[in-house]
């Protein structure tokens, strides 16, 4: 969690959890190969319904397999999920 007294800590978490998402990004990859997409929100093709701040997506002929990087709001812990559609 955010330190509500320290204005910094929320960029200081954000930027942790990138890291975090680039290294589930490499072994997500490794197993699975190169990702058909990977970007920002805001960025040309991001799925436009989901809620999330970066994503990788692997697709699949029975679906899509894809790594999040959410932050609900402000003060809520970021998550970085894992999904398989």
């Amino acid at each position: 969690m955010p330190d509500l007294d320290d204005l910094d800590s929320e960029e200081r978490l954000m930027k942790d959890f990138e890291e975090r998402f680039a290294t589930n990004l490499d072994a997500c990859s490794a197993e699975l190969g190169e990702p058909s997409f990977v970007g920002s929100y805001g960025d040309a093709g991001f799925p436009e319904e989901l809620d999330a701040v970066m994503t990788a997506r692997w697709l699949r002929r029975s679906g899509v397999i894809a790594l999040h990087l959410k932050h609900e709001d402000d003060g809520v812990p970021f998550r970085i999920t894992i999904t398989a559609d």
